[in-house]
């Protein structure tokens, strides 16, 4: 088969270089432009004719075609020009009266029909059924086997073409695959679930494959190039058709030196034609008159593809001029392919450079989309080519900060107006973000929840893998606890994690010299007594142990732990460690070995297995640490909803957040160090904590291979949740309770309304008992959102089942004295505490009994009962109730039904409950901590300025915005008081708000007529509880709780002279928990949430700049970026791959090996890349100084970048409380 000259001699051309790939196109576009001008069938003879369509457009086109050609012909010229589009719901078809009514057939000839110059066609069109989805190509058995849903119009197939109707008695039909050669046809809502089998997916793969192949074009053997296209194909099989000279022989390819003629000769060519029809059309151009009937005759019969000559001629010219130039020349054998890589990213590298200052920068990287960009390690402004690029990165991908697209068009424009050199485009911009975030960005991990909604969750992997290597972070992080005798101030003094923490979750080793001691392994003391250490901490400046003693079997060849024997030893008395101590057993027969563990004797006598670890083995961190250091990283995890939009209109969007708890008091709750996890405005919260809890597991079963900036090695590091945040309705929703509206309103414990509900939950009973009506119904409830306070405004949501709310119509007797008294009671002393164990219990007991046909009626009253609800486990309670309640079906109908549902849900060994029980060493009762913003402030100080303006008249307000406006704040560390706002908009205040009025109410109100006696009181008591509560630093824990304690049952107390009417609201039970929450967690002002509802901006920042298509997903990927620009312009540290024998050390994602050796199934892109490679080997590096250089100018990393200096860092919340 012979190739046209210009294409044999450029095949091998286009392998070259990249103007080989042009001239290459060049050519094959000449050939396919040439073919469409002069289509004629072979041995054709005809005239020119001039054809009219009318119906097309407004005005009749005017076509040049022969008598031979087909009415395919006429179809596709129109096309081309773009007068007709291909529709689903239109179908248009020509007609020619002289000849017939009917339709034209495509495979009519022009003059067989009797169309001559001058003749005129009609465009008609009808209206079919259907979806408006374009119509796709019909396929190789013909569309016209496939029938459509009536509905839709839609085929549940990306292949329809192998799905055969077949009609069956008495049913809709069935659908047969052709491909698969089934003898019976399948329904149609079958059809996805066929094409996901493995043998459908093989033979259809051989089927396009085949299918492919027919299909190719072929070049004939002889004529010329134009005449040996047939005639009516289209535009893409005559590119095919061009392009099919690639699989020619090398053989018949001609050598580089016959190339240069040959290509020119076709680059004359093509220019020539378009100048000889610019010519031919715009004569009266020179005349400079515009002759518009001339006009209007040349654009009705233009070619459609004059835009394309235009363009070839442009290509041709530039081309032909860099054959004509010395530096075009085609040497022989530069075929080095590496030699024009390395300049292909030199051409990259240099794009910011290259691109003019003033125009269009685009010009500079047109066509280079395809190309990566290549990193240079030696230049000042690594990772980033140079300056400009770095800084118009850090531009777009402030936290604080964020831009829309057009927005950042928009600077890049004055950026170019103002003549700025070296300018990039912003498409070169895009590619180096891309790029920079493949290399040190965080992956946003895509889900599937159990609910059907999608959500993203960036990786939890990563990102604590870049707080350990954050040299801003680091040093001031804690892994160990702290024994700090009576004083608290920091998270890692209190009990959860000096005492309560899983040792497996905590730090379980410590170095000495060049030994790793860890926690249940064997060691030798000083004394050679040898002991089992189970937690490390700290006291003062030195590292102690919890020890228990072990003695030697009576036999002397094994040991026993006692761990009735415990007492605390500094490290400096540790002499050997587990690996010594089986050496030392190897050389001394009278030493036991130290992996021979009888078990464990308790203070009675008696043994129980070991199972804290395999003693044959030891401690498994030590085996997965390889002799690295290995820390734990507890997290502050919150959770909350705001709002998406600007507007008052609700938008709500769930969100997780979390902060180190090891980082100190002062700055843990900056927002540079919060960081985003993931949100979503259709995805409920347990639903997305699914996705997190997956992540959290797969981190704790494995470790997360971090590099440790401060020690400069790599660590193993080990995530927990120390608690979960957020507010009363959130935390309710967390621990799987009904909420504040419910009977038994408190999570933590379950204090009742009433006493008769109190027998009810004693016996087990659950049915409803009547509730006295009392005038302490939770008014601001309802209006809680508009006021700021979503705290109250989700109870009565969270507790639609079971909670009493469903009987509000029902009208309740008045309440007695006896009853109220009981009531006040019951709110001011704590009830029996909730555990896990007991909940658990309670949840499956309710998947069981929902299992059960008229199940439904005890879940509720159970319920209510237990105050236990699990939003989770509702979702699929829900299906099951709806199963068997159905009517109209037998009970063993409704039973396998419920048989059948209990196969589709997820984690069914565990009920299908809450992820939150799966979250390890985690209470959702105990560790969800009361939370002071809402309880107080926008809680008990709410309540009471309401209430205290309510009382007043408008002299007495008058008077009292005159004491707030004259008040000195010069104490308190705030601005001054805006009187008139703080009194006539005293129901739309805000947390900052509250803060001053707690301040300053007792003075202002002093002697105020109106404000009685018990008001004043209550307002003094309340100023003395506040300080308590925000107290930083806590000298003496013993005496601190005796104070706080009193102080809270002082405030209760003056709230109950002033009126019972508000021992109704949930939030003056739930303050009497908060004295163990501070000794379990440290000061109240570590689990305060201002910082988190303060990210809440940067969330809703990005939810208004998205397209709202995909918040989810676009909001995690932005939140992504910020933290890569945070930990670059931080000097963080990042993992460079590293080039060995030609190829990079990245981990092959798909490969059985790297699967097989992996701990366990992961979706982390980090877990996944690191449990392949070797710790030790990996490339770290920062970036230059140039990027770090920016950071000084005008404050920018404190006041735009938040970056903390933690030299400088005080809270001015402790002073303004304090003072």
């Amino acid at each position: 088969m012979e190739l046209p000259p210009a294409i044999a001699a450029t095949r091998q051309l286009g392998l070259q270089n990249e103007w080989g790939q042009a001239a290459y196109c060049c050519v094959r576009m000449h050939y396919a432009r040439t073919a469409i001008r002069t289509r004629t069938p072979r041995g054709s003879t005809a005239e020119i004719m001039n054809v009219l369509v009318s119906g097309a457009s407004a005005k009749t086109v005017v076509l040049q075609l022969s008598p031979d050609h087909r009415v395919a012909d006429l179809w596709h010229l129109l096309r081309r020009r773009r007068v007709i589009a291909d529709l689903s719901r239109m179908q248009q078809y020509l007609v020619y009266p002289p000849y017939s009514t009917q339709p034209l057939e495509d495979s009519l000839r022009l003059g067989t029909i009797g169309i001559s110059n001058g003749s005129t066609l009609y465009l008609r069109t009808r209206v079919l059924g259907g979806s408006s989805r374009a119509v796709g190509s019909p396929g190789a058995f013909g569309i016209h086997l496939t029938r459509f849903s009536q509905q839709t119009g839609e085929f549940p197939s990306e292949h329809p073409e192998c799905w055969e109707y077949q009609k069956s008695p008495g049913s809709r039909g069935l659908w047969r695959c052709r491909i698969c050669d089934q003898p019976d046809g399948i329904e149609r809502k079958h059809i996805k679930r066929h094409e996901q089998t493995r043998k459908h997916r093989d033979k259809l793969k051989r089927f396009l494959a085949e299918r492919t192949k027919e299909n190719e074009p072929e070049v004939a053997d002889s004529g010329a190039g134009p005449s040996r296209i047939p005639a009516g194909t289209g535009m893409a099989a005559l590119s095919d058709a061009a392009a099919s000279a690639v699989d020619a022989p090398q053989s018949q390819v001609p050598g580089h030196t016959n190339v240069r003629a040959a290509l020119l000769d076709v680059l004359d060519e093509s220019i020539e034609l378009f100048h000889n029809g610019e010519n031919s059309r715009g004569e009266a151009a020179t005349s400079g008159i515009v002759d518009w009937d001339r006009m209007n005759e040349v654009l009705s019969q233009s070619d459609p593809l004059s835009f394309n000559d235009a363009v070839m001629a442009r290509l041709s010219e530039r081309l032909r001029a860099y054959l004509e130039s010395p530096d075009g020349a085609l040497s022989e054998g530069s075929d080095d392919e590496d030699q024009q890589a390395a300049a292909r990213e030199e051409a990259v590298q240099n794009t910011a450079e290259e691109a003019p200052a003033g125009g269009d920068a685009s010009s500079a990287t047109r066509g280079q989309s395809h190309r990566r960009y290549v990193m240079n390690e030696d230049t000042s402004w690594f990772p980033w080519p140079n300056k400009e690029t770095c800084v118009l990165d850090i531009l777009r991908h402030i936290p604080r900060c964020a831009f829309s697209d057009k927005q950042n068009a928009v600077i890049h424009w004055a950026l170019c107006a103002l003549e700025v050199k070296n300018l990039p485009t912003e498409h070169a911009v895009q590619q180096v973000t891309k790029a920079l975030q493949e290399l040190c960005g965080v992956a946003s991990i895509r889900y599937q929840g159990v609910m059907g909604h999608i959500y993203y969750v960036n990786d939890l992997a990563q990102l604590i893998a870049q707080e350990m290597a954050n040299p801003r972070v680091r040093p001031l992080l804690r892994f160990l606890p702290e024994d700090a005798n009576g004083t608290l101030s920091e998270a890692w003094q209190g009990d959860r994690w000096l005492k309560e923490l899983d040792p497996d979750l905590a730090t379980p080793m410590v170095r000495k010299e060049s030994q790793d001691f860890y926690i249940y392994e064997p060691a030798q003391l000083d004394s050679h007594d040898v002991c089992m250490p189970t937690r490390w901490f700290t006291r003062g400046s030195q590292t102690y142990a919890k020890v228990w003693r072990m003695e030697r079997t009576p036999d002397g060849q094994a040991w026993v732990v006692l761990d009735n024997a415990e007492f605390n030893v500094p490290l400096q008395r540790f002499l050997v460690a587990l690996p010594g101590l089986i050496g030392k057993a190897a050389h001394d027969s009278s030493f036991p070995d130290p992996r021979h563990i009888i078990g464990i004797q308790d203070a009675r006598g008696g043994i129980h297995p070991w199972t804290a670890t395999n003693p044959a083995s030891g401690n498994r961190w030590r085996t997965l640490a390889s002799g690295h250091r290995v820390v734990a990283f507890p997290i502050w995890l919150y959770c909350d909803d705001t709002s998406g939009n600007l507007s008052k209109k609700w938008n709500k969007h769930n969100s997780f957040l979390f902060t180190p708890a090891g980082l100190p008091r002062r700055v843990v709750h900056h927002e540079y160090n919060i960081h985003f996890l993931a949100t979503s405005n259709i995805a409920p919260p347990l639903e997305m904590l699914d996705g997190i809890v997956d992540q959290l597991l797969d981190c704790q079963r494995s470790g997360i291979w971090a590099w440790d900036c401060e020690s400069k090695e790599p660590v193993l590091v080990i995530p927990s949740v120390l608690a979960m945040l957020g507010d009363n309705p959130m935390q309710s929703e967390i621990a799987c309770h009904v909420g504040l509206a419910g009977k038994l309103f408190c999570r933590v414990c379950k204090v009742s309304r009433s006493r008769a509900l109190d027998a009810a939950v004693a016996t087990g009973s659950g049915e409803n008992t009547e509730e006295p009506r009392s005038d302490a119904y939770d008014d601001d409830s309802i209006a809680g959102r508009s006021s700021g306070d979503s705290d109250d405004s989700g109870s009565i949501s969270s507790c639609s089942v079971g909670s009493g709310a469903g009987n509000a119509t029902r009208r309740k007797r008045d309440e007695t004295m006896a009853e109220m008294v009981d009531r006040v009671r019951r709110f001011m002393s704590i009830g029996t505490a909730r555990t896990r164990m007991d909940t658990l219990a309670n949840l499956k007991s309710q998947f069981v009994e929902a299992q059960q046909i008229g199940g439904q009626a005890n879940v509720k009253k159970t319920r209510t009962a237990t105050g236990i609800k699990d939003s989770y486990q509702s979702f699929f309670l829900d299906k099951l109730f709806a199963i068997t309640a159905r009517r109209g079906t037998s009970r063993e109908q409704r039973t396998a039904e419920v048989m059948d549902f209990l196969t589709t849900i997820p984690h069914i060994e565990d009920a299908a409950t809450s992820p939150v029980w799966r979250i390890r060493n985690f209470d959702p009762h105990a560790d969800t901590p009361v939370e002071i913003l809402h309880v107080i402030l926008l809680g008990f100080v709410k309540y009471l300025w309401r209430d205290t303006v309510s009382r007043l008249k408008e002299p007495q307000r008058n008077l009292l915005v005159t004491r707030l406006s004259s008040f000195d704040v010069s104490g308190l560390g705030v601005p001054p008081l805006a009187g008139s706002t703080l009194v006539t908009y005293a129901r739309s205040l805000v947390g900052r708000d509250f803060r001053a009025i707690a301040q300053a109410a007792p003075f202002v109100l002093h002697g105020l007529p109106g404000i009685p006696d018990e008001l004043q009181h209550v307002w003094v008591a309340l100023s003395r509880l506040i300080p308590l509560v925000w107290q930083p630093e806590i000298k003496d824990i013993s005496a601190y709780m005796n104070s706080l304690t009193g102080a809270i049952d002082h405030f209760l107390n003056a709230t109950c002279a002033l009126t019972p009417r508000w021992f109704n609201k949930p939030k003056f039970h739930i303050i009497l928990h908060l004295p163990a929450h501070i000794r379990r967690f440290g000061p109240a002002m570590l689990f305060a949430t201002e910082g988190f509802e303060s990210f809440n901006a940067v969330i809703r920042s990005h939810s208004i700049h998205s397209n709202h298509r995909a918040p989810s997903r676009d909001i995690a990927a932005g939140m992504a970026q910020h933290n890569r620009v945070r930990h670059l312009l931080s000097g963080g540290w990042f993992r460079m791959p590293r080039v060995s024998a030609g190829c990079l050390d990245e981990v092959d994602e798909e490969s059985s090996e790297t699967l097989s050796n992996a701990l366990g199934p992961t979706r982390s892109p980090w877990l996944r890349k690191l449990q392949k490679l070797d710790p030790a080997d990996l490339h770290w590096r920062h970036v230059g100084p140039g990027p770090l250089g920016l950071l000084a100018l005008d404050g920018f990393d404190v006041n735009i970048l938040s970056v903390c200096r933690f030299t400088e860092c005080f809270d001015k919340l402790d002073i303004s409380i304090n003072r």
